[in-house]
């Protein structure tokens, strides 16, 4: 369910759908990653308000001294930036070999499938292979994708797929940024991407796309319930998908550290699919709510 497919435009038909204060604030982020650890922050106020202090722009009030210390400086804006999220992405999305969720996908209709996500491969270098294979209540494969990222301890990268359903393949460049840590609150990570399609079978080149992706992380959410149970502590991102002649996706994805995504609600045109955990394996032990 956090792993989505890019669509495909042939050679010759039409898109395909598919299912100064800023300085500052840049510099700062990688300071607030080393003042706190994991986890959700409250912040005292917002940033924006404290530079325009900082730069006498408005007077000083009540909750600008952040750390009480009886001025406002740069560090009282460091510990404005709320840091939802403070290590490397395994902590998050642990993507080990045979660490396994089961999601059950509720479409527009109401129609439920069953999806289902194993990690079959991995590498020294930060590269493995999710097989991603989604059935009906018969039992009839709908998709059936073997997804490659990239996880270089900070970054989460998606690198392309293979659809063995449709016998084809899709590469894209750059690589999409799909997280970025420390995840910080409001801080938006955004990759424009060109993907190639082409035949597994014979190498044949099918079509390509053109589409931007942004991810923003939220906020924490104190408790989030799905088919699994009930997981406290979630990291909420928002996601959006612009791909050149189709319509706008949007998510709202919920991740709990040490499982990955338990929910997610996808959005095209006013219709929302909602795929949330209904069980899993991570590191051979079953998947609990805490």
């Amino acid at each position: 369910m956090f792993y989505t497919r890019p669509p495909i435009r042939s050679k010759c038909s039409p898109s395909i759908g598919y299912r100064s204060a800023c300085t500052l604030l840049v510099l700062l982020a990688g300071t607030a990653a080393l003042a706190f650890g994991r986890g959700a922050l409250a912040a005292t106020t917002s940033v924006d308000t404290l530079i325009q202090v900082l730069f006498g722009d408005l007077p000083a009030s009540d909750g600008v001294d952040a750390n009480n210390d009886g001025a406002i400086t740069v560090a009282d804006v460091v510990l404005a930036v709320p840091v939802l999220f403070e290590g490397v992405v395994s902590d998050l999305v642990p993507h080990a070999v045979n660490d396994q969720l089961v999601y059950r996908d509720t479409d527009p209709l109401g129609v439920v499938t069953t999806e289902t996500t194993t990690v079959v491969s991995s590498d020294p270098g930060g590269a493995f292979v999710i097989d991603d294979e989604e059935v009906d209540n018969n039992h009839q494969i709908i998709t059936h994708e073997l997804q490659s990222y990239t996880d270089s301890g900070m970054k989460l990268l998606y690198d392309g797929y293979t659809d063995e359903v449709n016998n084809a393949f899709t590469t894209c460049s750059p690589p999409l940024r799909r997280m970025v840590m420390p995840l910080i609150a409001g801080q938006s990570f955004s990759t424009t991407i060109d993907c190639s399609v082409y035949s597994t079978l014979d190498g044949t080149y099918i079509g390509d796309s053109n589409e931007t992706d942004v991810f923003t992380p939220i906020e924490i959410v104190d408790s989030i319930e799905v088919a699994a149970g009930t997981f406290t502590h979630v990291v909420h991102i928002n996601g959006s998908r612009q791909v050149i002649g189709a319509a706008l996706e949007t998510h709202e994805s919920y991740f709990a550290s040490g499982v990955g995504p338990i929910l997610d609600l996808m959005t095209i045109g006013g219709q929302t699919t909602r795929t949330e955990l209904e069980s899993g394996t991570i590191g051979g032990v079953p998947v609990v709510p805490r």
